[in-house]
């Protein structure tokens, strides 16, 4: 089963490269932290990708009517997306796990930053289910 995990940070709080207020030295170990998962999961076969997203200022809105794109003026609401992982997993609970440990990426003083991290199955990417087992847990 296919999952994306969303991570979320107050759109207050982030600047490019990293978050405002943060040492070389956290920012290091914070990317440090989500390269070495990233390659975790990339040797179990877990990861199918992974990307850090822009600041949302650089975000367009775009439509089909013929409009021009346009750069976001103010941003609605308190979050903006970080980044994404699409990962696949046998069970929904491995895919918590992993969920969590984005959650835990170490923030100022190496702290977990225990940030939003949104799991949302992928629609139409199920595993395939055998005649008579149950669904996995």
């Amino acid at each position: 089963m296919r999952y994306i995990l969303l991570s979320w940070l107050d759109r207050d709080s982030i600047a490019v490269p990293g978050t405002v207020g943060w040492s070389t030295a956290d920012l290091r170990t914070h990317f440090r932290y989500l390269d070495d998962l990233n390659q975790s999961l990339t040797t179990t076969g877990e990861l199918v990708s992974s990307h850090t997203l822009a600041h949302h200022r650089r975000a367009l809105i775009v439509r089909a009517d013929a409009r021009p794109a346009t750069r976001i003026v103010r941003f609605s609401g308190s979050r903006a997306l970080a980044g994404y992982w699409l990962i696949d997993c046998a069970r929904p609970r491995r895919a918590i796990e992993i969920a969590a440990l984005l959650s835990a990426a170490p923030g100022t003083s190496a702290r977990p930053l225990n940030h939003p991290v949104e799991m949302r199955p992928v629609a139409g990417a199920e595993a395939p289910r055998l005649p008579g087992r149950p669904t996995p847990a």
